[in-house]
C-alpha cells in the first residue's frame, strides 16, 4: 500500500480533483478470514477472497445485526473502473 499511495495520487488525483482521498489510513492490524472484530459495538466479520485486481488481499466484510450489510469496496462495480487502466486485469485475444 505504501509503495501505490503517490503513484495513484499523480494518476487520478488530476481526474477525481477534490474527491481524491487526502492521505491514506493504513491497517494496524491483521484479520484473518473468519475473525470477527469489534468496533463501537458493532461486530464486523471478514471473508478473505483472496487476490484480485490491484491487490492480493481482497476481502468481504459483514455486519449480521442491527441489519444484515455487506462493505464489497470495489469488487462489485457498475460501469467503468478506474483501475482497469492499471493493466492488472486479464486479458483474452
Amino acid at each position: 500500500m505504501h509503495s501505490l499511495e503517490v503513484p495513484k495520487r499523480e494518476q487520478w488525483g488530476p481526474t477525481f480533483g477534490d474527491e481524491w482521498v487526502k492521505a491514506w489510513t493504513y491497517p494496524t492490524k491483521h484479520v484473518s478470514s473468519g475473525q470477527v472484530v469489534e468496533i463501537d459495538g458493532v461486530s464486523y466479520r471478514v471473508e478473505d477472497l483472496g487476490a484480485g485486481g490491484d491487490s492480493d488481499a481482497n476481502s468481504v466484510w459483514f455486519i449480521d445485526a442491527p441489519v444484515k450489510t455487506a462493505f464489497l469496496s470495489d469488487l462489485v462495480f457498475n460501469g467503468p473502473h478506474s483501475y482497469v487502466a492499471d493493466g492488472h486485469n486479464a486479458t483474452t485475444s
